[in-house]
């Protein structure tokens, strides 16, 4: 599970770093047309909250399978629940085919 683990934090720091140095902003927001403009959608900050969310989740689920007082079926269901934010990178060739869940 470590390496779903690594996966997903590799992959939320791209992300991160992505949204960071892109100018993604909801259509008609003035910072997505000019540089010096000020954000008016919030589109960013909602990202970076995001981000940051799922971020706390993942450590909350490495807490949950270390720990001696969590049941075998709270293990299956954080593992589970691991699998499901790793699922958005399914399409990428290193994603490990052990991952995938099927619809």
């Amino acid at each position: 599970m470590r390496d779903v683990v690594a996966y997903l934090r590799t992959r939320l720091a791209e992300f991160e770093t992505e949204a960071e140095t892109s100018r993604l902003h909801r259509t008609g927001c003035p910072a997505g047309v000019s540089v010096t403009e000020s954000c008016t959608c919030e589109y960013p900050k909602q990202l970076a909250a995001g981000i940051s969310a799922q971020r706390e989740l993942i450590d909350e689920f490495v807490h949950w399978l270390e720990s001696e007082d969590t049941s075998e079926r709270t293990r299956a269901r954080t593992h589970r629940a691991l699998l499901l934010l790793v699922q958005p990178w399914s399409q990428r060739p290193d994603f490990d085919p052990y991952w995938r869940l099927d619809p």
